[in-house]
């Protein structure tokens, strides 16, 4: 069984990693961030000014949604491509990073597998 969830969470990894872009611009996580703060009323500037202060917003709201797999995804992604971070946004790497842990813990006694899924994904590529 743990096998299985294994393969499904890097599998994911896999698919999450060849769905985004090459552009160093654009990033689907980003792109979202800025349509979701229009649509919420928010002033351009309060919504995050950098590409990935936008990305880890994004990622923040998929963990509040149960989505602790993909954003462990999109985590993962980042780190992958080798994003640079200023001080602060290595700070709110690391803050989304506990969250979605965290996250993932709770819905794991839950019994959700996706949040398993997550587990597994954040603690094999060293994140953990």
């Amino acid at each position: 069984m743990n096998v299985t969830l294994w393969i499904l969470g890097v599998t994911a990894v896999l698919a999450l990693v060849g769905c985004g872009t090459d552009s160093e611009g654009e990033s689907g996580v980003a792109g979202d961030a800025d349509s979701t703060a229009l649509e919420s009323g928010k002033a351009p500037t309060d919504a995050p000014k950098t590409r990935v202060e936008r990305a880890l917003a994004k990622i923040d709201e998929l963990t509040d949604r149960g989505d602790v797999d993909r954003a462990a995804g999109e985590l993962i992604k980042m780190r992958m491509k080798g994003t640079r971070f200023s001080a602060d946004e290595a700070a709110a790497y690391r803050d989304s990073l506990a969250y979605v842990y965290d996250r993932a813990i709770e819905l794991v006694d839950e019994g959700n597998p996706k949040a398993n899924a997550a587990l597994k994904m954040l603690q094999s590529n060293g994140t953990f």
